[in-house]
């Protein structure tokens, strides 16, 4: 799903992202009335901050977490890194 949202975006024009997204997934029959949008955000972010995909460490507190990029997402992700940071922006 990353993937997929990913390579939708990167070949989407700038200005495309002012007009209304329209959530698909392969599949599946639904109209979206706000869940299926809440739903590929939620799953969105939680790939793209997951230690798996190693775009962003995560630096737990007391009471709450912060990100931040990790420095060695360009090991892991060599030549779209940067692109993944605006994906993620």
């Amino acid at each position: 799903m990353l993937r997929d949202s990913f390579e939708q975006f990167r070949t989407t024009d700038d200005f495309d992202l002012h007009k209304e997204i329209k959530i698909h997934y392969i599949g599946e029959v639904a109209q979206d009335a706000g869940g299926l949008m809440r739903e590929w955000i939620t799953e969105l972010t939680t790939s793209l901050f997951s230690e798996y995909f190693g775009l962003f460490r995560q630096v737990k507190g007391l009471e709450d977490a912060s990100y931040f990029p990790n420095s060695r997402a360009k090991v892991i992700h060599e030549f779209e890194y940067k692109e993944y940071f605006r994906f993620a922006g």
